[in-house]
């Protein structure tokens, strides 16, 4: 019975610092982004890609156009990687995470009523 004992007390401290984290993540979920923000980022961002194939005309020529491609397209992609930073919950796969805890808390159950 001591093992049983044991494997109790190590199941009620994963589901107590699952419920700790699940917690923090509505914690998360619940802090606003202000839009305002990722709308004045973006803004920015656009007027200064619209001004940039003038600045590199005058150093380049013709190729100001690949140029400013090559330098939007990386600066795009950071900023579209920030906007999904700020809403963390919207990327990650929480269904397959839920189902997987499910799947396996049924385990345990199961396990449980055998005993």
């Amino acid at each position: 019975t001591d093992g049983k004992r044991q494997q109790h007390q190590l199941m009620s401290n994963n589901i107590s610092e699952l419920i700790a984290n699940v917690g923090k993540c509505e914690r998360i979920l619940s802090t606003p982004m202000p839009a305002t923000y990722t709308r004045l980022s973006t803004r920015f961002l656009l007027v200064w890609l619209g001004l940039l194939p003038m600045m590199f005309y005058l150093k380049i020529g013709s190729g100001a156009v690949f140029a400013t491609f090559v330098v939007a397209f990386f600066l795009l992609g950071i900023e579209d990687l920030g906007v999904q930073i700020e809403e963390p919950f919207s990327v990650l796969p929480l269904t397959r995470i839920t189902d997987k805890i499910a799947a396996e808390a049924s385990v345990v159950l199961n396990m449980k009523q055998k005993w």
